[in-house]
């Protein structure tokens, strides 16, 4: 299902965005 796969994809994108975020304020 490519809209699972869409949602999914989000779902990533946010995440590795607040990864970054975490590793942005322990400097």
């Amino acid at each position: 299902n490519l809209n699972l796969l869409e949602e999914l994809y989000e779902v990533y994108d946010i995440l590795h965005e607040t990864l970054q975020r975490t590793k942005d304020s322990k400097k």
